[in-house]
């Protein structure tokens, strides 16, 4: 789950400068693209992938990865062709459900659905870790990004109060990935011990019957 980490950091990090008029018309802002696009590229594998250890099968693991990944490349336009739909999330949410937005909607329906496969299977634990990574890449992507609400504040055109993000360089993409390299072992260990738990309650309860 520690791809949650990633896929999140990625996302906010290319939705931010596009949400900024002056950021859009500075080239420096071009390494947060890079630098997010990679994030989501390795984050939608590891998240998609993980699924493998749930019981789905390989094949079809790979299948649901390359879906995800035209997903998270054409959500834009798949919202542009159904504008019914898009125009009720904009009148929800005008300021956060945009073009510019679709990569932070398509990664929540991919952490969305993610997660609503592996709870109800009796992995509530897991869940929750996921939702603690979630979080953990929400707060890493926050503070990189300026950490306060500035970043996230529409910039629609020149004309408003001048303000630019930070611009982000090859240190911030070695801080996210170790970061998510330390939660993913972490995870690891943390899912084994709740697995290797579950056999020992089970034979508790037999041998008690």
């Amino acid at each position: 789950m520690a791809g949650a980490v990633l896929l999140v950091g990625g996302a906010i990090f290319v939705y931010v400068p596009r949400i900024n008029a002056f950021a859009r018309m500075d080239n420096s802002y071009l390494g947060n693209a890079w630098i997010g696009s990679i994030l989501m590229l390795v984050g939608i594998l590891l998240l998609i992938g993980s699924l493998a250890g749930y019981g789905v099968p390989a094949w079809l693991t790979a299948l649901l990865c390359l879906a995800s990944l035209l997903l998270n490349v054409y959500s834009g336009y798949l919202l542009a062709r159904m504008p019914s739909v898009g125009d009720t999330l904009h009148q929800l949410s005008p300021s956060l459900i945009s073009p510019d937005s679709r990569y932070l909607l398509s990664s929540a329906l991919m952490l969305g659905g993610v997660l609503l496969y592996v709870a109800p299977r009796g992995d509530l634990a897991e869940a929750l870790i996921a939702i603690a990574l979630i979080s953990a890449g929400v707060t890493l992507a926050w503070q990189l990004s300026g950490g306060d609400l500035h970043a996230f504040t529409p910039v629609a055109s020149i004309d408003e109060p001048f303000y630019k993000p930070p611009v982000l360089d090859f240190g911030q993409l070695l801080v996210c990935l170790l970061v998510a390299s330390i939660l993913f072992f972490a995870g690891r260990f943390i899912q084994g011990r709740l697995r290797g738990q579950q056999p020992r309650a089970v034979g508790q309860v037999a041998s008690s019957s």
